[in-house]
């Protein structure tokens, strides 16, 4: 986006962080980094109920959206390809399979009032 942009870089950084793949695999990585350092005082919501759920639903939304809609619209190549894969299959799975194996299931309540 730098390499070829037409609006100057704060803009062009600006444009990059809007996209909710890029924030959302942001957020994951944020959560994956903290929970990663046990012995550190973690921030309360990190181990809150439905905290890992919320970004497993929002992640699984970036792959399942890539996949369905606009994975046919282009076809990167070298580098992109493997960026494009691991933003949008890769960790979407990861985190998925994540989410199965760690969170408590009777931590949250799924029933609608």
């Amino acid at each position: 986006m730098i390499q070829n942009r037409t609006a100057s870089i704060s803009e062009t950084t600006v444009r990059f962080f809007s996209f909710f793949t890029i924030l959302t695999n942001t957020l994951v990585a944020i959560y994956f980094t903290i929970i990663s350092f046990p012995y550190r005082r973690q921030p309360a919501f990190i181990n809150s109920p439905g905290t890992l759920t919320s970004i497993t639903v929002y992640i699984t939304v970036v792959g399942l959206v890539y996949q369905i809609a606009l994975r046919h619209l282009w076809q990167p190549q070298g580098t992109q390809k493997i960026v494009d894969e691991l933003l949008h299959t890769i960790i979407p799975i990861l985190v998925i399979i994540f989410w199965y194996l760690s969170e408590p299931k009777k931590s949250y309540n799924l029933a609608m009032h």
